[in-house]
């Protein structure tokens, strides 16, 4: 084999190495935390577009994104049913708000 051709294998061996041997000291608390924390911006993230639809009255899509929101594993949040039930009050919808709460 050719030695720059070696050299390059070797170091990639050893970067595999040194990113799976870092990747298993992690541990699962760590990765615990960090799914937790891509969970809570998910759900901010959709607080934020939920609060945007019901601002201009878009209810049915609204509402469509909270069920979506329950599918992808992000459980709406009290400010998430707060603001979906704020908006179906304002409109007069009461049958919708008893489904929310």
């Amino acid at each position: 084999m050719h030695f720059a051709r070696r050299e390059g294998l070797e170091k990639r061996r050893a970067y595999s190495r040194s990113w799976s041997e870092e990747m298993a000291s992690l541990g699962t608390g760590k990765l615990a935390r960090q799914s937790r924390c891509f969970v809570q911006c998910k759900i901010k993230l959709y607080n934020t577009m939920i609060c945007g639809l019901c601002e201009v009255a878009l209810l049915d899509e609204a509402e469509e994104l909270l069920l979506q929101m329950d599918k992808d594993g992000c459980p709406p949040n009290d400010l998430t049913f707060n603001v979906v039930v704020r908006a179906f009050l304002k409109r007069g919808d009461r049958h919708k708000v008893k489904i929310y709460l």
